[in-house]
C-alpha cells in the first residue's frame, strides 16, 4: 500500500493500520509532504499502539 497516495479509508481498512495511526499517517502527509521512505512513519507509529516492524512489511512510498 502506497502511504502518500492511499485515502484515511483505504489506510484504516488495512489489519495492521488503527484507525488513529491511519490518522497520523494523513496529518504527517499533510504537514510535511510526501513521505520519501517508510521509516519516516516512525513518528506516527510511535504515538499509536501499532507496530512499526508490522506495518513497515506492508507499505511503500512508491520510490
Amino acid at each position: 500500500m502506497n502511504i502518500n497516495t492511499a485515502s484515511y479509508d483505504e489506510l484504516n481498512n488495512h489489519p495492521y493500520i488503527s484507525a488513529k495511526l491511519a490518522f497520523q499517517i494523513l496529518k504527517q502527509r499533510k504537514e510535511k509532504g510526501n513521505f520519501t521512505d517508510i521509516e519516516a512513519i516512525k513518528e506516527s507509529v510511535a504515538q499509536t499502539a501499532d507496530s512499526y516492524e508490522k506495518v513497515a512489511r506492508y507499505i511503500t512510498t512508491g520510490n
